[in-house]
């Protein structure tokens, strides 16, 4: 068996990826647009009007931006609290911030 595959590198590289596609598969669903924004709290929102069209805006955003903005404001959690909680290194958690707030302070103007 192992002869076969140094003899044909292809078909290995062909089983690996699928293998690692079903690794893939069998994880738990990426929680939705509506399970992150379930999370926002509305019951003290100064301008309703305001917090409706944030949290449209957030609801645009891609995932994982959004789940580190609402993580970093909405739960209060640091940068590194994130990266622990979404397996992320924190370098890229303060990205992820950095181009969602200014995605949405252009999309806010």
């Amino acid at each position: 068996m192992r002869d076969a595959i140094v003899a044909n590198p292809d078909r290995s590289f062909r089983i690996t990826t699928h293998r690692a596609i079903d690794q893939i598969r069998r994880r738990a669903p990426a929680p939705t647009s509506e399970d992150v924004l379930s999370l926002v709290d509305e019951t003290d929102a100064g301008d309703p009007l305001l917090a409706r069209h944030l949290r449209a805006l957030i609801g645009d955003l891609p995932p994982h931006p959004r789940a580190v903005v609402v993580l970093r404001y909405q739960e209060d959690l640091d940068p590194a609290e994130i990266g622990e909680l979404l397996d992320m290194p924190l370098n890229t958690v303060k990205s992820h911030l950095r181009r969602a707030l200014e995605e949405l302070r252009g999309r806010l103007t």
